[in-house]
């Protein structure tokens, strides 16, 4: 490889030093950090649609989102829908979600653990002041 001037070496050289040291320093290394609650001994969740004071779509994103964030960690997991608690407890027999209820699931549903859950949603109102005294700002 001929280069036409010494210019045209020292920006090639420089270049290639450059590169090297890039590709050097990029090295990073991949820790794994296991979950705090490994799943894998459960073969079948079943997942009772999270409850809400909200509209029951949010209710539904709230409990797919939950699935996805374990699945995300934890691919070999999988879940049964088993629906609106109200539903469920009702195709049970049952008047609540008890002990009795949750080995029902367990052997009509086949699964071996169940997650229930709640949240709630309130009208928080931020307080926001935007002044416009800029005298005060420092850099």
């Amino acid at each position: 490889m001929e280069f036409p001037n010494s210019r045209t070496l020292k920006i090639f050289l420089g270049s290639l030093v450059v590169s090297l040291l890039v590709l050097g320093c990029a090295h990073t290394v991949v820790v794994e950090i296991p979950p705090k609650i490994d799943l894998q001994p459960y073969k079948k969740i079943g997942i009772v649609e999270f409850a809400s004071n909200s509209r029951e779509d949010l209710n539904r994103i709230a409990t797919q989102k939950f699935m996805g964030s374990i699945q995300n960690a934890q691919p070999q997991v999988r879940f049964l829908e088993l629906g609106p608690e109200d539903q469920l407890v009702k195709k049970l027999g049952r008047n609540t979600l008890d002990i009795e209820a949750i080995k029902a699931i367990e052997e009509k549903y086949g699964v071996s653990s169940v997650f229930t859950g709640s949240f709630e949603i309130s009208n928080v109102k931020p307080k926001v002041s935007i002044e416009t005294d800029l005298s005060s700002l420092q850099a």
